[in-house]
């Protein structure tokens, strides 16, 4: 069995919330390898640098913490990216990491292949999310300036990929990105979805378990509550279709640093009775509050392919979305859900109308999407072949 090194800024439990995080301890349970995971802890009681057990979604793993973030409680993390440290902490722990033998290094972002590329450059795949300068979401707003994500482009984006083993490409805008900067070892890997943990389940039982106490729509968010994630949009489209349905219902599901500015709207807009902000949840609770509602809505100003819409089709929930990233890929207007193309307000909330309207149908059709083409089996597989193929071919060379 392979044994592969799973690089993450996080302690692969709940930290940072957010799809990464989220894609990894999905993939971790269903795929036939030697898992060991370097990433960090949010506390000092963990042994840093020795590695350790850690369970992830019933799979047994070996664990390495290599630095202690505190993102509620430190004034560091207020001014310094935690990924910036951990690049740092990699370089400080690189023989330790590459004496476990690994033969595949897994990692997640551009920059926390640097360590390993002088080393082991036939060694490293990088799981592309999105093809977004990572720098335009950031929530430090040093790191918005122009010149930097030029910067970052420049002297990792173009220098990092073509030079790694392998690229997951998780949708076709990443592939482009590929293509554009010359990265020709890629491959097209979708995210999957485990449908034995997300499927349809009785909608008035999960309302009841949830505490929504309505017949009137329930639409959900999932996902860190963050600038990039458009939720002034969504707070904005909720009170216009809150206006004509006032038995209407959202549920936010999931925890950031806007999380203060968007209860102070939802107070403003005197919706608290109306919004629920339930915090992060567990990935097992995720399918009762996905099921509690009837549409799915999504107004990111940037995205990947995120884990979320796809959970929640495979729970049958059409979606409704802002047009960007790779969602166009999955859903599909009329057919899963709609797309928005204009950032307005009353435009989404229209959307939320037709969707209601269509909701059996598009439920219906969403179901069959992710069944068709994002079942976790089966990117569990590719994946497997993908480090096969990168093993073998260093052996040859």
């Amino acid at each position: 069995m392979l044994k592969v090194l799973f690089v993450e800024c996080s302690d692969f439990e709940a930290f940072p919330a957010g799809g990464q995080l989220t894609y990894l301890k999905n993939l971790i349970p269903f795929i036939e390898v030697e898992p060991h995971l370097v990433g960090v802890s949010v506390d000092s009681s963990h042994n840093v640098g020795k590695w350790e057990g850690k369970v992830v979604n019933g799979r047994q793993c070996r664990f390495l913490s290599i630095g202690v973030v505190r993102p509620k409680n430190n004034l560091l993390d207020k001014f310094i990216p935690y990924r910036m440290r951990f690049i740092l902490w990699l370089w400080k722990y690189r023989e330790q990491i590459l004496s476990t033998g690994a033969e595949v290094i897994y990692v997640q972002t551009q920059e926390a292949a640097i360590p390993f590329l002088n080393a082991c450059p036939s060694s490293v795949v990088l799981c592309l999310h999105g093809a977004t300068n990572p720098l335009k979401g950031s929530r430090f707003f040093w790191a918005r300036v122009h010149f930097l994500e030029a910067l970052y482009e420049r002297l990792i984006t173009r220098r990092v990929l073509p030079h790694i083993a392998k690229v997951v490409a998780i949708n076709q805008e990443c592939v482009r990105l590929c293509q554009t900067i010359g990265a020709t070892d890629y491959a097209f890997i979708p995210i999957g979805v485990d449908q034995s943990l997300f499927y349809p389940q009785d909608k008035a039982i999960c309302r009841k378990e949830v505490g929504i106490m309505t017949d009137g729509p329930v639409f959900v968010f999932v996902g860190r509550l963050s600038k990039i994630k458009g939720l002034d949009l969504l707070l904005d489209c909720f009170a216009l279709f809150h206006q004509e349905v006032p038995e209407a219902r959202l549920l936010i599901a999931g925890d950031g640093e806007e999380r203060k500015a968007i209860e102070n709207k939802i107070s403003s807009m005197e919706l608290k009775e109306e919004v629920h902000l339930l915090g992060n949840v567990t990935h097992n609770r995720l399918p009762q509050i996905l099921n509690a509602a009837d549409i799915f809505i999504l107004t990111s100003v940037a995205e990947g392919l995120p884990n979320a819409i796809l959970e929640a089709m495979a729970c049958g929930l059409p979606v409704v979305a802002t047009n960007v990233g790779g969602i166009h890929e999955v859903v599909k207007s009329g057919v899963n859900g709609f797309l928005i193309d204009a950032r307005q307000p009353r435009d989404v909330a229209k959307a939320l109308s037709q969707a209601l309207k269509k909701q059996e149908a598009l439920g219906r059709g969403a179901i069959v999407t992710i069944k068709k083409n994002y079942s976790i089996e089966s990117v569990s597989r590719k994946t497997e072949s993908l480090f096969e193929e990168v093993v073998l071919s260093k052996r040859m060379t």
